[in-house]
């Protein structure tokens, strides 16, 4: 009896959708910092970090056992919303009593510093972590949604499907300062997004401008930018294209001179205005100043007359007390009493 041949070796493509992997590797690291926050909250004896080596082999246990029921099976779930769902299961169990308790389940601050310091420390390195990825979505994935499953058993057709055929095949971005890499089927959504890649400039010059810079370019540099003339306080109303700037004030020199005297006219008129104003203000200060100087040279004079009259009549006074003294009590006495009185009583009015 012959020997059957030994069937063809079959060598699979083993391609992945770059991006879902880098999605579901910074998930795991999320999860695994998510799960030590939930377990250790309201432990006064352990932090996140002491319960990570133990969580993180025990999530690699239940991603396994989770992961066997979909091998040969038909599911046409979204690989990504399988895998998250695992994932957010694992989370929920590893809550504590006090993790449980309403109000002191939000850690995001908690987990993302963890996240970053795991990562930091290399406690679960990026490499393990996307084979761990692919070994799920291989699982999970049965309709190829984000993997290729083709195999090949010639060499050379093997290698074009993975460098001109397959749609999952990792592809540099090719536009100079981007560092993207992405699958095949993303490429078109990637150019159209890329803030590296060169474009015509949007305003219509000649210049080609990478999307990034194209804002900045437009409103800066750009010779097609609107401007307005330099004239345009002295009345030009000119819009212009900053490449047309030159030749407009060669070509409108005149008109230009012509504004500039124009306003140089009325400014003169006003300033022969504030001149005059301003010699009016000076001369009414130097009016009320001259008529404050009579006024009190005019007081001055008044206070020194009524000065010279007191002093007369109380000579006077005094001069007929004496008389009054050396003389008989007589009816002329008397009369010049009254006098004297009706005197005393006019100087006190003064």
């Amino acid at each position: 009896m012959e020997a059957r041949p030994a069937p063809p070796k079959l060598t699979e493509c083993g391609y992945y959708d770059v991006a879902e992997l880098q999605r579901i590797s910074e998930r795991l690291l999320l999860t695994l910092a998510a799960a030590a926050v939930a377990k250790t909250t309201g432990d006064l004896f352990r932090g996140p970090s002491a319960v990570v080596p133990d969580l993180k082999t025990s999530l690699l246990e239940y991603l396994h056992q989770q992961s066997e029921s979909y091998i040969g099976g038909a599911h046409t779930e979204v690989p990504h919303a399988v895998i998250e769902g695992m994932l957010e299961n694992f989370v929920r169990s590893q809550r504590s009593f006090m993790g449980k308790v309403p109000g002191l389940t939000n850690r995001d601050e908690k987990i993302e510093e963890l996240a970053a310091e795991l990562d930091r420390q290399s406690a679960w390195m990026n490499g393990r972590r996307e084979f761990l990825a692919k070994a799920l979505i291989k699982r999970v994935d049965r309709s190829q949604m984000v993997h290729c499953n083709a195999r090949f058993e010639d060499e050379t057709e093997l290698a074009k499907h993975k460098s001109e055929e397959c749609l999952f095949r990792p592809l540099s971005c090719p536009h100079d300062g981007c560092t993207e890499v992405f699958s095949a089927l993303h490429e078109e959504t990637h150019d159209a997004m890329c803030p590296f890649k060169l474009l015509p400039c949007e305003q219509g010059c000649k210049e080609r401008v990478t999307r990034g810079d194209m804002d900045k370019h437009c409103v800066t540099t750009c010779p097609m930018k609107l401007v307005a003339c330099p004239f345009e306080s002295v009345g030009c109303k000119e819009s212009l294209h900053q490449c047309e700037v030159e030749a407009h004030c060669d070509t409108c020199t005149q008109i230009h001179l012509k504004m500039v005297l124009r306003l140089g006219q009325r400014q003169e008129v006003t300033i022969g205005s504030y001149v005059q104003r301003l010699a009016l203000v000076e001369k009414s200060v130097s009016l009320a100043a001259r008529s404050a100087d009579v006024d009190v040279h005019t007081v001055s004079l008044q206070l020194k007359e009524s000065e010279a009259k007191v002093r007369q009549l109380s000579a006077e006074v005094t001069q007929l007390k004496r008389d009054l003294k050396a003389s008989d009590m007589s009816a002329e006495v008397l009369q010049l009493r009254r006098e004297l009185r009706q005197l005393q009583k006019i100087l006190e009015r003064d």
